[in-house]
């Protein structure tokens, strides 16, 4: 197995999702979404020789299960489909010229083309990109031909799909699982999956290097690239076949900077497989001026000297003052965490690099979820849970300014992923709807040993599962950790914080007083009457 290394959530996922890794694309829609179509797609068509024209009883292929038929509303539509799939390239023309439509959708947006694709017919595939199919044409996860072919194990599809008006660049699409408008890069799902050869063609073709997924205004290091996905041998190839960007190679190089740490004898270890192509990537960095730092932008020493480490160990003492001296003025630093400035001075690191959008936000209060405070139906802090993770119920239990934190006003939105009850759990909370149903299950009645909520689980409604998978599909593309606190400060930042802050609850006091505090009602006056 190749060592690839991916960025670390706090400083570069401003949206997980969304796309971290390949085979998530689809699955963010959720439970209730109706994404087994184009998640069985995705899975046949990065894979060459998974799905076969027809068995040999001659039965007609079927993805997930379903016929071209039942795909496709339009009879002459799912013919076409199916003619493509056997590789009946004589019988494409003629169908189309009758008055099928080769860019007709079926069942999630899903194409002749793309329907093709998923039996690794190539003479079908060809046959339609003759007569006029749209490679670039998005299904309802926003994912087009080009894009699943970048992605795919087949070295040939691409190719033809690029040399029949495919883009090899990003595009802008909608995301009618989400609802939402999206990026979708070929060169990101290539370097993710691996697709060498597919990553140089589509570099060759104009394809952006340094196209950001995820990414968060005023944040140049936040969000990834085609580069930050990549395992060593790709990561060269993009390096040396692109423009030097310093601020990107820099935050890349930092995320090695432990494993430039290691002896060689560790670094073996660490990637067998890969130890010398490493070992170029870091020296290809280097070559660019680059080299891997710590979080507080300290390079490694070099060999046989000790005054940087002396600088390192003078920095770390100056912010170990520094997170005292805020502590002991009732302004500890966010997450306990301290960082150097521009100018070398100390100061608080930033309270989470999570970001999120304004529509993420009006997206987040859509959902369905539990107040706190009956009345306050849409505060400052949302809390993504499930009704058995044991950090959830820490953050419950847990006391802010020497108030329960339950106590907060707040909405908890259950996402039910944790054990095979979460979701009746989930749903038992939904359905009680107050402040009493979170206290029972992360109250007294919460099992630490056996990480359980102290709920009794129901049978869900339809309606019930269907609020639970719009909330669990958000929060992945959030992130996808639990707790997950999403808030609004009192100056207007919209915030995505992961995780419940062990050994740290000033980090949770300053969550909680940086909240934008609600608009007092003011009584009405009556006018003077004299």
């Amino acid at each position: 197995m190749h060592f690839k290394f991916l960025s670390t959530l706090g400083k570069r996922l401003s949206v997980l999702g969304a796309a971290t890794l390949a085979l998530t694309i689809t699955a963010c829609g959720g439970a209730s979404s109706g994404t087994s179509i184009t998640n069985t797609v995705w899975s046949a068509s990065m894979m060459k020789n998974t799905a076969q024209a027809s068995d040999q009883t001659g039965e007609p292929f079927r993805l997930n299960g379903r016929s071209a038929a039942s795909v496709f509303s339009d009879s002459k539509v799912a013919e076409l489909a199916n003619a493509a799939c056997d590789g009946a390239a004589t019988k494409v023309k003629p169908l189309v010229q009758a008055g099928a439509d080769v860019n007709g959708q079926g069942t999630q947006g899903i194409t002749p083309l793309i329907w093709a694709m998923s039996c690794h017919n190539y003479a079908g595939i060809s046959a339609l990109l003759e007569q006029g199919a749209n490679p670039n044409l998005p299904m309802a996860n926003g994912s087009t031909a080009v894009y699943l072919a970048a992605g795919g194990s087949d070295p040939k599809i691409l190719p033809l799909l690029l040399d029949h008006g495919g883009n090899p660049k990003e595009m802008k699409v909608f995301d009618h699982i989400n609802n939402r408008h999206v990026y979708k890069s070929p060169l990101m799902n290539a370097a993710q999956m691996d697709r060498f050869e597919n990553v140089k063609l589509l570099v060759t073709r104009g394809a952006n290097v340094y196209y950001i997924e995820g990414p968060i205004p005023g944040c140049p290091v936040c969000g990834l690239t085609p580069l930050d996905v990549s395992k060593a041998e790709i990561a060269i190839y993009l390096i040396r076949h692109s423009p030097d960007n310093k601020v990107r190679l820099q935050s890349y190089a930092d995320d090695w900077y432990e494993y430039s740490q290691l002896t060689s004898e560790e670094q073996r270890k660490r990637a067998p497989e890969d130890y010398q192509t490493i070992a170029e990537l870091l020296q290809l960095l280097a070559e660019r001026g680059v080299v891997p730092k710590d979080h507080n932008g300290i390079a490694p020493p070099p060999s046989g000297s000790s005054e940087p480490q002396t600088k390192k160990d003078a920095n770390q003492a100056k912010l170990d003052a520094f997170l005292k001296q805020r502590e002991a003025e009732g302004k500890p630093c966010a997450n306990g965490r301290a960082e150097l400035g521009a100018n070398g001075a100390p100061r608080c690191a930033r309270l989470n690099p999570g970001a999120i959008s304004a529509t993420e936000w009006h997206q987040v209060k859509a959902l369905s979820g539990v107040a706190t405070q009956a009345g306050n139906k849409a505060p400052a802090l949302y809390v993504f849970f499930d009704p058995n993770c044991p950090p959830c119920a820490q953050l419950w239990q847990s006391r802010v300014s020497g108030k329960p934190f339950g106590d907060v006003p707040a909405v908890w939105i259950p996402v039910a992923y944790y054990s095979a009850d979460s979701l009746g759990k989930a749903a038992a909370i939904l359905r009680q709807g107050d402040r009493a149903a979170l206290e029972r299950n992360f109250g007294s009645g919460y099992n630490v040993t056996k990480e359980s909520g102290g709920i009794t689980p129901v049978q869900p409604t339809r309606a019930e599962s269907r609020h639970i998978a719009e909330s669990r599909a958000l929060w992945k593309d959030l992130g996808g950790g639990t707790p997950m606190l999403v808030f609004q400060t009192a100056n207007g930042e919209l915030i995505r914080f992961m995780g419940f802050p062990k050994n740290n609850i000033s980090t949770l006091e300053t969550i909680v007083q940086s909240l934008k505090q609600p608009k007092s009602k003011q009584p009405k006056l009556t006018p003077y009457k004299p």
